[in-house]
């Protein structure tokens, strides 16, 4: 799926969170959304994905309009892990997909279910209780969830905040992985461990864009060797100054034009 967002911005009574957001995501890239605290990282998350409504600009799904696009072709994990802890993985999976899926069989159901834990590598813990998986593993049932309906997009806020770096790791390349199968996988982050995974990075500054392109052309624009200097310099006043930078910069005119 191709999402397009044109003039894009968010408020909230007289506080503008997001402004004039050009971006353009193409199918099986892994787009990783960067910024300080505050610079409208989750809020444009939900905007892109139909969650919550915007205040200016367009979204488009394919080159068409978000209403009336079928539901089940977004998924959405949130950064706070919503599952019945009590239930065993498999049996969690199997109420998901009975109320989303009602005209299914059990037959069908139950072989959708072992592929999808097969594809998050989760087979092994089919039968574990969610309370007793770790919480790369929990990650990775919030993501089941989502493929049950084989959505062509995936959003994901903060999945990997908390984790330790090996589950964060396992996390960022299961996504990336995913992408590559020929979905759009959309990431809120502030861990720059795993950066190299992305295809593309879109960087906020004030609720406006920065930066997008690769990580190597990050380096670049930002003229840093290593992408942990880029935060200290997002959280300085000059920051203001990279939106404008961007806009006039090849990367825009080769990726947003």
């Amino acid at each position: 799926m191709k999402i397009e967002a044109k003039e894009l911005g968010v408020s909230a009574g007289r506080v503008t969170i997001l402004e004039n957001i050009h971006i353009r995501f193409l199918p099986g890239q892994f787009i990783g959304i960067l910024g300080p605290s505050g610079s409208g990282k989750s809020t444009l998350l939900t905007a892109l994905s139909g969650r919550k409504p915007y205040s200016s600009g367009e979204v488009l799904y394919d080159d068409g309009p978000m209403a009336g696009r079928p539901g089940e072709t977004i998924g959405f994990v949130p950064q706070d892990d919503v599952l019945h802890t009590a239930l065993k993985t498999e049996r969690l999976l199997t109420y998901s997909a009975r109320l989303q899926m009602p005209d299914k069989s059990k037959t069908e159901l139950s072989k959708l279910i072992d592929l999808i834990l097969r594809s998050v590598g989760l087979e092994e813990r089919k039968k574990t209780r969610v309370k007793k998986l770790s919480g790369g593993q929990r990650k990775r049932v919030s993501i089941a969830q989502e493929l049950l309906l084989s959505p062509k997009a995936l959003f994901l806020d903060e999945p990997t905040s908390g984790l330790d770096p090996e589950l964060e790791r396992s996390v960022m390349k299961l996504c990336a992985r995913l992408a590559k199968e020929g979905r759009l996988i959309v990431m809120t982050t502030h861990i720059l461990e795993s950066i190299n995974l992305f295809d593309r990075l879109l960087i906020l500054v004030g609720g406006q864009t920065a930066f997008f392109g690769t990580p190597d052309e990050a380096l670049v624009f930002f003229k840093v060797e290593d992408m942990h200097h880029i935060y200290p310099l997002l959280n300085k006043k000059e920051a203001s100054r990279y939106p404008e930078k961007f806009r006039t910069s090849m990367l825009y005119r080769k990726y947003l034009k």
